[in-house]
C-alpha cells in the first residue's frame, strides 16, 4: 500500500498504473496522465 499522501505528482505519467489501496489524499495530480490506471477505490480510469 503506497502513501502518496501530499505527493507532487503534477504532470507524471501514471498510464496503467496500480494505485489500488493508495493513499493520495491531497496529492497534486493537475495535468497527471492517467489513463488506464487502477484507482485507490479498484476502478480503471478511461
Amino acid at each position: 500500500r503506497a502513501n502518496l499522501g501530499g505527493a507532487d505528482l503534477r504532470g507524471a505519467d501514471l498510464r496503467d498504473a496500480n494505485l489500488k489501496d493508495a493513499n493520495l489524499k491531497g496529492a497534486k495530480l493537475e495535468s497527471a496522465k492517467l489513463e488506464g490506471a487502477i484507482m485507490p477505490d479498484g476502478t480503471k480510469h478511461p
